[in-house]
């Protein structure tokens, strides 16, 4: 619901207005981005261990 809400140009701007935009991306900047990655690559890790073993490999 949120992302459809940032898709549309008045959506984003009521969120920037009530201050929600800046303080998420201070967020994201600050922690929530590496924990993103730490699961991306655990997922991807997973993703061509599970490939290598069932090609026998």
């Amino acid at each position: 619901m949120m992302i459809r809400f940032l898709s549309i140009e008045a959506g984003f701007d009521y969120l920037e207005e009530i201050n929600f935009i800046g303080p998420e991306v201070e967020l994201w900047r600050a922690s929530l981005s590496i924990q993103y990655a730490i699961d991306i690559e655990a997922d991807l890790d997973e993703a061509f261990s599970e490939n290598v073993y069932s090609n026998g490999g």
